[in-house]
């Protein structure tokens, strides 16, 4: 059985500097609407903060699997 989880970055934007990071959820899923319901709640609570910008993925654990594991 497939499993899912939210992998993408998150930016941070100021008058001066934006820092961005690579982000992972630790919360897996077991369908891809799961996990697609779960960045809609993230994104609702995202959306109320300034100067953030979020972009993240439903990706199944066996994608992420073969791309670690190729070389």
């Amino acid at each position: 059985m497939l499993k899912f989880f939210l992998i993408g970055w998150a930016c941070v934007y100021s008058d001066t500097q934006t820092n961005c990071v690579r982000m992972g959820s630790e919360v897996i899923h077991n369908s891809l609407e799961s996990c697609e319901q779960y960045y809609e709640i993230i994104l609702e609570d995202v959306s109320k903060v300034e100067d953030v910008e979020m972009n993240l993925t439903c990706v199944s654990s066996g994608l992420v699997e073969d791309y670690l594991l190729t070389p």
